[in-house]
């Protein structure tokens, strides 16, 4: 057996094999491999005490796949200047290795949001259930073909869609859809939605006196900067579409007579040019969510690509000078490890990658376009490192949040104090900066302790009652229950981002701190 999981959580799955007290199935003495969907990119190397070199894909006659609608997009392989595939993509990988070769294989699709943008998405997942095969479930199910069924699915959904919002009824699109569509869903998925738990499962649910309910979601919408210094990010959008980022746009320096060495292969439908163009708007779109998460999530994200752009003009300049030395530059690979987007990093996986050489560029225009990018992208970074903790508005808000929660908590159903407030957020960065800023003030100032907890990096909080040994381990955190501290569990779904937890331990006493 096979577990296939975002690097992240694999800790989410090793745990269950261990010989731990952390493992509540450790009778059960289970055995499966864990890898990650990174390592689907790799030929060589170790992932845990697997050997990918040597290691028997086809081996696998189960395979469990957590966070499936990573595989939503079955992206094509990398090809060189003549088409020839060079690597696979990871979905290719996935189906042709593991999925058809060897032994026959069944699959377990794991994920809350296996639809993302259409109903193709769901097909290509269904696809490792039928290893490709459009018509697997023509005799066992009844339906002809699985693309043509969500083809027609989703144009019904499509049209719907399109009318007015007054015209548009949920009982209208059930009836045309199909029954082929629902006979799919209802052969192949499992659902577990709040509706069907409390139909069928409504002696437990009474049980544990029901779901909490839902509050309506409040928005709130801070400054960026307390002394409105910083540019809005309407302004600050319109300043960006301004900027070349030659830096991920190699391809318009290189010289006419190199032009034909540097051209994708017919069957590509996207230039090299495209492709850069593409990138400059994705990285730009990437810097703005960076800053909606936080001014020092942007500020460090400037500091990086100004990193990137300091190394790549003194390598230009080294070039000039010697005419030696390392003269390969890849746009993509200078947009890796500035933004860790998931989207992006999808989009880079796409199409061929070329390498250009600093002697077939026109190297003095590009050092000019990149140092007016550098000056530009400087006076952000100035701009951003100036908005410190004490006039960040949006860590102002939060503060305000956290101080009403803690000193007027809810109750749940059993009458208790509930005084845990849980922070999500998309980046490292911000979690990072949020706990530094956080932790002692909601000690000092609420009497309330705090955690931080990341999908990579090391955990941490000063909360360490009798019974923690390894206090920044993930489930010691958020899931032990020491008796005498009354550490009540806070269970989170897998796959969340990485985010700061806050919450309110509470004596033996029972009374809770003020």
């Amino acid at each position: 057996m096979l577990v296939l999981c975002p690097k992240k959580l694999r800790d989410n799955w090793t745990v269950y094999r261990l010989n731990d007290q952390l493992n509540p199935f450790g009778a059960d003495r289970f055995r499966y491999d864990v890898l990650s969907h990174t390592d689907l990119s790799r030929e060589a190397g170790y992932s845990g005490d697997i050997n990918l070199e040597t290691l028997n894909w086809g081996n696998y006659d189960f395979v469990a796949i957590d966070e499936s609608h990573n595989f939503r997009n079955n992206t094509p392989g990398r090809r060189d200047e003549q088409g020839n595939l060079i690597r696979r993509s990871r979905y290719q990988r996935l189906m042709d290795d593991i999925i058809r070769s060897g032994v026959r294989t069944k699959v377990l699709l794991l994920s809350a949001t296996p639809v993302n943008n259409t109903l193709n998405d769901l097909g290509n997942q269904i696809a490792f259930v039928s290893a490709g095969n459009d018509e697997a479930f023509r005799d066992p199910v009844g339906i002809a073909s699985v693309k043509e069924t969500l083809r027609q699915a989703q144009a019904h959904f499509t049209n719907w869609a399109k009318q007015p919002p007054a015209k548009r009824k949920t009982s209208d699109l059930l009836l045309r859809l199909g029954s082929d569509f629902f006979k799919l869903l209802d052969e192949l998925t499992i659902a577990r939605a709040r509706k069907h738990v409390q139909k069928y499962y409504a002696h437990e649910m009474e049980r544990l006196g029901g779901f909490p309910k839902r509050l309506k979601p409040v928005s709130v919408y801070p400054e960026i900067d307390s002394q409105r210094r910083f540019l809005s990010y309407d302004k600050l959008n319109e300043e960006m579409e301004g900027y070349k980022l030659s830096l991920f746009n190699p391809s318009k320096y290189v010289k006419n007579e190199f032009k034909p060495i540097y051209q994708t292969p017919t069957r590509d439908p996207f230039t090299q040019a495209d492709r850069e163009t593409f990138l400059i708007g994705m990285m730009k779109v990437g810097f703005l969510k960076r800053l909606e998460s936080s001014v020092q999530s942007f500020e460090v994200t400037m500091d990086r690509t100004i990193g990137k752009l300091d190394a790549l003009e003194q390598k230009i300049v080294r070039f000039q000078a010697t005419k030696k030395g390392t003269d390969d530059i890849a746009g993509e690979e200078l947009a890796l490890g500035i933004d860790d987007d998931e989207e992006l990093h999808d989009a880079l996986e796409v199409g061929t990658k070329l390498k250009y050489k600093l002697e077939h560029l026109h190297l003095e225009k590009w050092l000019k376009d990149l140092r007016k990018d550098k000056d530009q992208l400087t006076i952000l970074h100035a701009s951003a490192e100036a908005v410190t903790p004490d006039r960040d508005q949006k860590l102002a808000e939060l503060k305000a949040l956290i101080a009403e929660k803690a000193r007027r908590p809810t109750k749940n159903k059993l009458g208790d104090l509930n005084r845990k407030v849980l922070v999500f957020t998309a980046f490292a960065d911000t979690a990072n900066y949020l706990y530094e800023h956080l932790h002692e003030w909601a000690l000092k100032e609420l009497g309330i302790q705090s955690a931080l907890v990341l999908g990579t990096g090391e955990n941490k909080t000063p909360f360490q009652p009798p019974g923690f040994q390894r206090h920044t381990d993930y489930i010691h955190i958020l899931t032990k229950n020491p008796q005498r501290s009354r550490f009540s569990p806070i269970h989170l779904l897998p796959g969340d981002p990485p985010k700061p937890v806050l919450r309110h331990p509470e004596p033996a006493d029972g009374q809770g701190q003020e």
